[in-house]
C-alpha cells in the first residue's frame, strides 16, 4: 500500500468517525424542521458510501 493510499483511507476513517458522532444541534435543527427522518437517511447513505470506498481503498 502507497503512502497516498494510506493517508486516503486514514481521512475517510476520519469522516466516518465524524458521520457517527452525533451532533444534538444539527439534528435539532431538522427535528424542527420536519427533515430529521430525511436528514438521518442521507446521513446512513453517506456512511455506506464511505465504507464502501474504504473496502476500494483496502484492495488497491
Amino acid at each position: 500500500m502507497t503512502q497516498e493510499s494510506e493517508k486516503k483511507q486514514r481521512g475517510l476513517t476520519l469522516l466516518i468517525e465524524s458521520l457517527h458522532k452525533p451532533d444534538t444541534k444539527l439534528r435539532s435543527c431538522a427535528y424542527n424542521q420536519d427533515c430529521f427522518e430525511e436528514l438521518m437517511f442521507y446521513r446512513q447513505e453517506i456512511i455506506d458510501h464511505c465504507h464502501q470506498k474504504l473496502k476500494e481503498l483496502q484492495n488497491e
